[in-house]
């Protein structure tokens, strides 16, 4: 359901304006909602964190020790792998993947090669969905395209990505033990 929304979207604009890339508007709004992923956790933690600190001096420790387990689980394993995810997607539509690999993540010289089957009912071009959630082919892909982060091969966690996205997320994270070990320390 949400695809066919996003092609009548494209379809639109390629009415409007016949240079329009897809990939280069789906890279676009890809990249806007990593940002706006980025800006709700980092708000959200800091509201969090403000209400540890008022923990901090008017509960038990327990309280805090239980909000800080929540806020890191929320930051954890709920945002970061949906941003992870989200990063990947960006990075499918810059570059272009669904018209230059098939859905096993091979190199297709003849985009027309890949067009839908009539008969199967199934696409034969590499998908978003599969980009992001297939390591295997992710790095295959990854390969012949040539993504290449800090020395390390077929990543997409480039410089910037990684300072915004993870090493936020272990600053919020020391906070939390902090806050903890100021608590523990306040209460002897």
């Amino acid at each position: 359901m949400q695809n066919n929304k996003i092609d009548r979207i494209l379809d639109l604009l390629k009415s409007i304006d016949k240079n329009v890339n897809p990939d280069k508007t789906m890279w676009f709004v890809g990249e806007a909602d990593v940002n706006a992923h980025r800006v709700f956790v980092i708000t959200a933690q800091g509201l969090f964190l403000a209400v540890g600190a008022i923990i901090l001096y008017n509960s038990a420790w327990y309280y805090l020790v239980a909000l800080a387990v929540i806020c890191n689980a929320l930051l954890w394993f709920i945002w970061f792998p949906v941003l992870r995810a989200r990063i990947r997607i960006a990075d499918y539509h810059i570059k272009n993947m669904g018209e230059k690999f098939d859905k096993d993540g091979k190199p297709v010289d003849n985009p027309e090669n890949l067009q839908d089957c009539e008969t199967c009912g199934s696409s034969r071009k590499l998908s978003s969905h599969v980009y992001a959630r297939n390591r295997r082919i992710r790095n295959q892909v990854n390969y012949h395209i040539g993504i290449n982060s800090m020395g390390e091969p077929y990543t997409n966690w480039r410089p910037t990505r990684r300072k915004l996205d993870i090493y936020t997320n272990i600053a919020i994270s020391l906070l939390w033990v902090l806050l903890i070990i100021i608590k523990f320390f306040s209460d002897k």
